[in-house]
């Protein structure tokens, strides 16, 4: 049973319990590895609300200097927010509309079969817990630094 604290004619309790007497439940967090192209070796963790955009959250995220990532707001007029995520979780995604497809074909010899998806079209699922995302050069400006400095 949740304790409340009260004080005088007052009732006071968190938001997270007050969302939970009302039948809520927390949004549950989804963990994948996020990498640069070329640097496997420097994974970060992300975590993220399910149901929420994978550019978004990959742009408010750790990741340091992705200057050109999803410039168009998400129309499909760009490639700048293209990702390669691990085979084993690709088959695990949202289907490709028509609409991304026509844009994953422009990228010709970039595109890598069942691994190239627009991040910008993706919406965090539980399916892509412990799923490697990796974002390729063309996403960051200064490509030497992956995470933010402390």
């Amino acid at each position: 049973m949740r304790k409340l604290l009260t004080s005088g004619n007052l009732t006071h309790i968190s938001s997270r319990s007050l969302f939970g007497l009302f039948g809520g439940s927390k949004i549950p967090e989804v963990t994948f590895t996020v990498f640069a192209e070329g640097q496997a070796s420097q994974k970060h963790l992300v975590k993220a609300k399910e149901g929420a955009n994978l550019m978004d959250t990959l742009n408010d995220s750790s990741i340091k200097d992705i200057s050109v990532f999803g410039i168009c707001d998400k129309q499909l007029a760009c490639l700048s927010c293209r990702i390669n995520i691990s085979k084993s979780c690709y088959p695990k995604l949202a289907k490709i509309t028509e609409d991304e497809q026509d844009v994953l074909d422009e990228l010709g010899a970039l595109l890598k079969p069942g691994q190239t998806r627009m991040s910008c079209q993706l919406k965090v699922s539980k399916e892509m817990e412990g799923c490697e995302i990796e974002i390729p050069r063309t996403a960051f400006g200064l490509y030497e630094k992956l995470t933010k400095d402390d």
